[in-house]
């Protein structure tokens, strides 16, 4: 049980920071239309925001989590005092977390990589990115290419997907306990799981390259507009990528009616797809989900 009070004592702050994501996620740029100068400042405030606003409670929990579970002393005030960097080398030292918290190929943890962003220790210099960065007191500086870079962005999208997936995991399993406790105190947890859901509806779409324009969700119908978040020339073949969301549509507003529009970089509507709610009771696999779209 004291896992389970843990737990909900943090979700409050996981439901801010996955707030913020929501935003983070849905203010995309085509970055291969950026200048490296311009690719270099959203990559960064891309990293920063996400480790400071989002990754961070979610260590939280894992270190509040880590000393149950190792018989230490857990008190939430004061790990929410301590600083990142202290909690990453917690759980570093006593845990095999190395994985989701030091960002490879050059071994910089979260934590650096926050205050890399936030302080402005990068130049770029012709086509390359410059970062120096403090370890043990020492002053390193490494060279990135905007690919390598674009890389960097990936993998700490990839830690918090991660951590997201396990905490998702605990509470899928511990449910009936968690709904209990919960029911018992002033927590709003029909707000923070409604939060949950659109940020990992919406996070499914960002994994696989879409930007949602707009969202409207009824009990009868509900309208999904796309597109892309970079320049692709084949435009039949994302469309029809997209038209596959049609299921995750309807598990996440529930309504009759699914329409997802995926429009071309000029804001033209490209396709079109619609599905009846009843008819997705009744499939299970994604050829019978194609075969059943009205296009």
């Amino acid at each position: 049980m004291a896992t389970i009070n843990a737990y909900i004592e943090w979700l409050p702050e996981i439901s801010h920071g996955i707030s913020r994501l929501w935003s983070l996620l849905n203010y995309q740029h085509d970055l291969s239309k950026l200048s490296l100068d311009d690719f270099v400042e959203i990559s960064m405030d891309t990293i920063g925001k996400m480790i400071e606003g989002v990754i961070k409670n979610f260590v939280s929990l894992l270190i509040h989590l880590n000393r149950i579970k190792r018989g230490k002393k857990a008190i939430s005030e004061d790990i929410k005092n301590r600083d990142l960097g202290e909690c990453i080398d917690e759980l570093i030292n006593t845990s095999n977390l190395d994985s989701i918290l030091i960002i490879t190929p050059y071994n910089i943890r979260l934590n650096q990589w926050r205050n890399i962003a936030y302080h402005h220790n990068i130049k770029v210099i012709e086509n390359n990115i410059y970062i120096s960065y403090l370890q043990k007191d020492q002053r390193k500086e490494i060279t990135l290419s905007r690919t390598e870079l674009f890389l960097i962005v990936k993998k700490v999208v990839l830690s918090f997907t991660l951590m997201r997936l396990a905490e998702n995991i605990f509470s899928f399993d511990n449910q009936d306990s968690i709904h209990k406790v919960l029911d018992g105190s002033n927590i709003n947890h029909i707000k923070v799981r409604n939060e949950s859901r659109e940020i990992d509806f919406i996070g499914k779409l960002s994994s696989q390259g879409f930007k949602v324009i707009d969202l409207q969700t009824d009990k009868d119908d509900s309208l999904l507009k796309i597109t892309d978040m970079q320049m692709y020339s084949d435009y039949e073949a994302r469309a029809i990528h997209a038209s596959q969301f049609l299921y995750q549509l309807w598990l996440y507003t529930n309504s009759s009616n699914l329409i997802i529009e995926y429009l071309t970089h000029t804001g033209d509507v490209y396709l079109r797809s619609k599905i009846s709610s009843s008819f997705l009771t009744e499939v299970n696999t994604n050829n019978e989900l194609v075969d059943a779209l009205e296009k």
